[in-house]
């Protein structure tokens, strides 16, 4: 999958994710990217779902009917439909949402996944149950479900211990902050390499990725 022209370095992060989003592997499979804000996440999920076709829904911090109705437009908007879908609770919401890849390799997107999570503990369950392996899911598509989320805790607890989806997930991606380089290429300042370091620049218009110079890497 070719890489937009837009979304600046992160050449391995999209690899992994073309990768995983065309995978022509049978049965529904879930990756989790997550790291700290404004690192671009939301600008490549949403560039990745464009290009291939997929569906993305960006949760917000409200209770869990508000967000089932957002769902609900979002979703018909992305399948063509005059009104929105109805979702009566999460259950049907995500064995709908498991089927947009019946017919291919399909990324589905949840971003701000945590939001969801504080509104709804239990949906990691109910993920489970929609992920298991005789469901219809795993058995009939090839929906590439991603989660996505800036709260490091609760997105590395999903895979973590005891949790529903330990073992679920076959892709963890972190998205970390820009190396010393490419942040002093991406503000443009490779001629100032003390201001690259300190980190402080003024802010511009860069989408996702725009709102401090992040110089502290892997």
């Amino acid at each position: 999958m070719i890489k937009p022209e837009r979304l600046f370095a992160r050449d391995v992060e999209w690899r992994e994710l073309g990768e995983f989003a065309a995978s022509e592997q049978p049965g529904a499979s879930l990756g989790l990217v997550y790291g700290r804000r404004r690192q671009g996440k939301t600008l490549m999920l949403e560039l990745l779902a464009r290009q291939a076709g997929g569906f993305l829904f960006a949760a917000t911090q409200q209770s869990e009917a508000q967000n089932l109705a957002d769902l609900g437009a979002a979703y018909a908007s992305f399948r063509g439909l005059r009104r929105p879908v109805v979702f009566g609770d999460w259950r049907e919401a995500l064995d709908e949402l498991l089927r947009i890849g019946e017919d291919g390799p399909a990324p589905v997107v949840i971003d701000e996944f945590p939001y969801l999570v504080s509104a709804t503990p239990a949906l990691p369950s109910y993920l489970q149950q929609a992920l298991s392996p005789l469901s219809h899911a795993k058995e009939h598509t090839r929906t590439r479900l991603i989660l996505c989320g800036s709260a490091l805790t609760t997105m590395a607890q999903l895979l973590g211990g005891g949790a529903p989806l330990r073992g679920r997930a076959s892709m963890e991606l972190v998205v970390r902050p820009f190396r010393f380089r490419e942040a002093a290429a991406f503000w443009g300042v490779t001629e100032d390499p003390e201001l690259a370091f300190r980190g402080r620049v003024p802010r511009r218009g860069v989408g996702d990725q725009a709102v401090r110079l992040p110089v502290r890497g892997p």
